[in-house]
């Protein structure tokens, strides 16, 4: 295809790619579920994509199909974050609440929303991240452990250490999935193992209380 038919084309349903097929950049097997689908539907590893805009000069383009990439990751996360402060700040100094956002507010909260979803699917780790602090919190958004959880796994499987704490939180308090000490303990280790200091005192008190694991 032309590029300008890339980018008029409407977007796939779905990615062009099964699990298992190749990255077509490195030729390593795909994980749909970690990987990096673009708006035209071709799935790669996030890094060759960062690879690809990394080297590809003027043209920041799908190697597959020539369709423009979307914004980097990183440029859209600091952006969202930018933007998500301003009213988390006003909240902060009792300017707003989130239980009573203005229009204005909520349609900016919308568009923090859509931009983190956004990165999230591109397998940014803190992007996701974040969306499970936003759902868990209810920040904007109906608050909803379930979505917050499907969040946090993707973040905490790419060894994001704060969403694999808050994965063990949500395990060990019953929230948005079944009460399961194990499964937590799972999780803050993970977290304790990179240094998170909470996730290790966590890991003490399961041992001091025999939660999950037998005292010690």
């Amino acid at each position: 295809r032309t590029l300008e038919a890339a980018q008029t084309a409407a977007p796939p349903q779905g990615p062009l790619a099964a699990e298992g097929d190749e990255c077509a950049i490195c030729l390593e097997p795909l994980s749909l579920g970690m990987d990096q689908a673009l708006p035209c539907g071709h799935v790669f590893h996030p890094p060759c994509v960062e690879e690809v805009r990394k080297f590809g000069g003027a043209k920041q383009v799908c190697p597959l199909c020539r369709a423009v990439l979307p914004p980097g990751t990183e440029k859209l996360y600091e952006e969202i974050v930018q933007r998500f402060f301003v009213i988390f700040m006003r909240i902060q100094r009792g300017e707003a609440s989130w239980d009573a956002l203005t229009k204005e507010e909520q349609q900016e909260m919308n568009e923090v929303h859509r931009l983190w979803r956004e990165a999230a699917d591109q397998g940014h780790a803190q992007s996701q991240f974040a969306l499970g602090v936003m759902f868990f919190q209810g920040h904007g958004v109906k608050q909803d452990y379930s979505e917050a959880n499907k969040w946090y796994r993707k973040a905490a499987e790419q060894g994001n250490a704060k969403a694999q704490l808050n994965l063990g939180y949500a395990y060990h308090e019953g929230h948005g999935v079944k009460q399961d000490y194990l499964r937590a303990n799972k999780w803050f280790r993970k977290a304790a193992d990179q240094g998170h200091t909470e996730a290790q005192r966590n890991l003490g008190v399961a041992y001091y209380e025999g939660h999950g694991v037998k005292q010690d």
